[in-house]
């Protein structure tokens, strides 16, 4: 994932064969993150987020 004002994935061609099976992966593995107490999110590419950053995951996550 990255984060450059909004969050997003790495280019299709960085993912592998089945960039969307990558993608629907990385999506349920974030939604178990959800399960768990966090406010930020900090990234090794882009922005961080420091504050509401468990919203900004739930809206990314439900986006699929």
């Amino acid at each position: 994932m990255i984060n450059h004002g909004e969050l997003g994935f790495v280019s299709d061609w960085l993912l592998g064969d089945d960039p969307a099976g990558v993608k629907r992966g990385l999506r349920d593995s974030l939604r178990a993150l959800l399960d768990r107490e966090f406010d930020s999110l900090l990234f090794a590419h882009g922005d961080p987020l420091l504050g509401g950053g468990k919203r900004v995951l739930r809206q990314f996550v439900d986006r699929a």
